[in-house]
């Protein structure tokens, strides 16, 4: 992270949907959505913004800035791999998160 990086970080509720980050006016330089659960994932996917994530998810596409989400369940159904393709199509990027554990690895020396 770059220098002074963590000092511009701002918190908001998930209800302040007033909150600069549902404006495209913001001019934030991405959107983050980590973890992302898949009712999240599906509403985003549908353009439904039922909060502040979920808007500055919707402001992320509309105004073509990085938007990032990383699915927090797995395994995925049909329906879960149909809302992440149209996302993708949409220019998010899909990032699963997958942890070493999930393969129980042999500690090697």
């Amino acid at each position: 992270m770059g220098e002074g990086a963590l000092e511009r970080v701002r918190v908001f509720p998930a209800q302040a949907i007033e909150a600069p980050p549902s404006s495209g006016t913001a001019l934030t330089g991405a959107a983050i959505l980590c973890p992302c659960s898949m009712g999240t994932l599906a509403r985003v996917s549908a353009g439904f913004s039922s909060n502040l994530v979920e808007r500055a998810a919707d402001v992320a596409l509309k105004e073509g800035r990085p938007l990032l989400l990383v699915p927090r369940e797995a395994p995925y159904s049909a329906l879960h791999l149909e809302n992440m393709l149209h996302l993708a199509r949409l220019g998010a990027v899909i990032l699963p998160a997958s942890p070493g554990f999930y393969h129980q690895p042999a500690h090697h020396r």
